[in-house]
């Protein structure tokens, strides 16, 4: 397989509006890995998972992980509790859900999101990433 970097976002923690981290502008990393981490397992996404995870590690914690019960919860239950965090990046504010709330990281790097292909790539593949390249140049996902 081979990876393609096609985003970078700023990292930020999304939680329920009445959290007690709500109340910041920023967010210190420590602060937030102080609470479980919800995460999808790491066979989901290798890519993502990893680099949380040394996120959290590189801030000193050893990352303590919750992982939903559903895989996919539009209205994502597991934040409500006051008790669970999770670490987004941007694109998690272009579906606001309704008492849930997005801060960014204070000090922390960019995720990136990769384009994941098969290392030897069919005309199907090369189209593919010539389309995702172009529409993340245009989009300004990439500076």
């Amino acid at each position: 397989m081979r990876r393609f970097p096609l985003r970078r976002e700023r990292i930020g923690v999304q939680l329920a509006t009445d959290h007690p981290l709500a109340a910041e502008a920023e967010i210190e990393i420590d602060a937030a890995a102080t609470y479980p981490v919800r995460m999808h397992d790491r066979d989901a996404n290798p890519a993502v998972h990893d680099q949380l995870t040394a996120l959290l590690r590189a801030a000193g914690r050893e990352p303590r992980f919750h992982t939903p019960a559903l895989s996919f919860d539009i209205v994502q239950r597991d934040l409500r509790d006051r008790a669970t965090v999770s670490l987004a990046g941007a694109a998690a504010l272009s579906t606001p859900v309704a008492g849930l709330t997005r801060r960014p990281l204070r000090g922390t790097p960019a995720l990136t999101i990769y384009l994941v292909l098969p290392r030897e790539q069919s005309p199907l593949h090369r189209r593919i990433r010539s389309a995702a390249k172009d529409l993340a140049h245009e989009l300004g996902w990439l500076r």
